[in-house]
């Protein structure tokens, strides 16, 4: 079973957004950073690609390290 809440999205590019979710799947609590592509012509109609990562909970911090760091660096450039 599947449940997913939304923690933050933002657009990638006019046809594409990146959502960051929690998830549950086969009873394992996820953290989810996935690309959603527009399906149809309502708002509601965006489904996922292939396109991102999942990690379980106690990777975050390491996934926020990562992030921190390419922050930085991008800073230097």
């Amino acid at each position: 079973m599947n449940e997913n809440r939304l923690i933050h999205e933002f657009e990638k590019n006019s046809t594409e957004k990146v959502r960051a979710e929690f998830t549950k799947f086969n009873g394992k609590n996820l953290f989810s950073l996935r690309v959603y592509y527009k399906a149809g012509n309502n708002e509601t109609d965006w489904l996922p690609t292939k396109k991102g990562i999942c990690v379980q909970f106690h990777q975050i911090p390491e996934l926020k390290t990562a992030i921190d760091k390419a922050s930085q660096e991008y800073d230097l450039i």
